[in-house]
């Protein structure tokens, strides 16, 4: 997929299996892939916003989603005027899982944003907050738990299809005891 994009900056991360989810903070993590930040570490969160209708949003382990954030994002982005004026509140939640494999081919803390089995049919929006990160690259899920990609954010914003860099996450103050889920 990083060909098909022409994403010359993508960098591939095998992380160790026996420590990385389990014990390894944030600090530990960055330090391992040697990104500038832990702000650099990102998340990709396939939902669901309407029955059968998903975007993939990506944020930053140290940020929370805004759900009413996606959904003026989405209304915005996403919908067309008739789409607009028919659904004014959306239900913004998280695939299941079923949703989440089929639509995205990968398991849970796998996803990655580019090559998904339904690439052309789901929506990225891009924490705008991670577009202003210092370091310029932006580390998400590698097509596998243990697997990690490092990407140029320009370059991923301007090659993959359907990406719209949107206010969609609020900072945390405290994260360390958040990331436990792996999301």
């Amino acid at each position: 997929a990083s060909v098909k994009y022409r994403l010359y900056s993508a960098i591939w991360h095998w992380v160790p299996e026996d420590v990385y989810y389990s014990t390894w903070k944030l600090e530990q993590r960055r330090e391992y892939l040697k990104a500038s930040s832990i702000h650099a570490l990102c998340k990709s969160m396939l939902m669901e916003y309407l029955p059968s209708r998903f975007v993939l949003c990506i944020i930053q382990y140290t940020s929370a989603l805004d759900a009413k954030a996606i959904s003026s994002s989405i209304r915005q982005r996403i919908l067309n005027p008739t789409e607009r004026a028919k659904h004014t509140k959306l239900d913004i939640k998280l695939a299941s899982s079923q949703d989440n494999d089929r639509l995205t081919g990968y398991l849970h803390n796998a996803v990655t944003p580019i090559g998904m089995a339904c690439q052309d049919q789901i929506p990225i929006l891009l924490s705008s907050s991670i577009s202003s990160s210092s370091s310029g690259r932006m580390y998400v899920g590698g097509g596998h738990q243990f697997c990690k990609l490092s990407v140029s954010i320009p370059e991923f914003a301007q090659k993959v299809p359907n990406v719209h860099i949107v206010d969609i996450s609020t900072i945390r103050t405290s994260y360390e005891d958040t990331e436990e889920d792996g999301l």
